[in-house]
């Protein structure tokens, strides 16, 4: 398919679907040209959700899940638990932290604000927002014991 054709077809795809693209961008690639994709296995492309998920759905579409729950090769960061932020249970957030101190031209640390802690609680709850670091903490801590 020849660049310009691409970009018409996901220009096209945007503009008649506007309503399911929250992430213009992605949303119109992956929408557009869904009959192109190939379904990378989770250790390419870790990502959150492989947390949440039932495990036996998850071993159902992919049986190297676990190696990608244990040992990824990338992990994609998506989803409000950011490594970075200040107030996360991202399951890598400690990996993550060693590496940033590593590269010192790209350290950052976030201050805290009352206000994306508060954010944060209207989004989850706080019992949610509790349940949810208290589950990706577990299941972090088994993966990597």
């Amino acid at each position: 398919m020849g660049k310009y054709k691409r970009n018409t077809k996901v220009t096209e795809y945007i503009v008649s679907n506007y309503n399911l693209c929250e992430y213009h961008d992605q949303d119109g690639l992956n929408g557009a040209l869904f009959q192109y994709r190939y379904n990378l296995s989770p250790i390419w492309n870790q990502q959150i959700g492989i947390y949440f998920v039932d495990k036996t759905f998850v071993n159902s579409i992919w049986e190297d899940a676990d190696i990608a729950i244990k040992k990824p090769i990338i992990v994609h960061f998506n989803g409000m638990e950011k490594p970075w932020n200040l107030i996360s249970a991202h399951p890598y957030k400690k990996q993550f932290r060693n590496y940033a101190k590593k590269v010192t031209e790209l350290s950052h640390k976030e201050p805290f604000k009352i206000k994306k802690l508060l954010k944060r609680i209207l989004i989850y709850g706080i019992n949610g927002w509790i349940e949810a670091n208290k589950k990706i903490y577990y299941k972090t801590r088994k993966v990597h014991q």
